[in-house]
């Protein structure tokens, strides 16, 4: 018998498992990047809050060329999230090239 004490129980583990949404994975990418390096999310941040503020702070150490990528990275999360507009491959090259320079000033910040 499969039933509503069950189906609420499958339904939660189910749920407690499932993965993000695709856009939130590669977000949270970022994320992890940032963190690593000192720079997380207050516990209120929206992603946009997040972003401002880790722009703010790469700019702070001298990170000017790029300090925009956060920003760049949530407006695309917020496209594909919320939008229902995910990024075209010529984006998603574009975003990943971004994320590759942030990488690399953030492991070399005097090269």
């Amino acid at each position: 018998n499969f039933g509503p004490d069950r189906l609420r129980e499958a339904v939660r583990r189910r749920d407690a498992t499932a993965l993000p949404p695709e856009p939130t994975r590669w977000f949270g990418q970022l994320v992890a990047l940032l963190s690593s390096h000192g720079i997380a999310p207050a516990p209120s941040d929206t992603p946009r809050e997040f972003a401002a503020r880790a722009g703010a702070a790469l700019h702070g150490r001298g990170l000017v060329p790029v300090a925009g990528v956060p920003l760049a990275w949530a407006e695309a999360y917020y496209e594909d999230r919320f939008g229902g507009a995910p990024p075209s491959d010529a984006r998603l090259a574009e975003l990943d090239g971004q994320f590759d320079a942030l990488r690399r000033a953030l492991e070399n910040p005097g090269a």
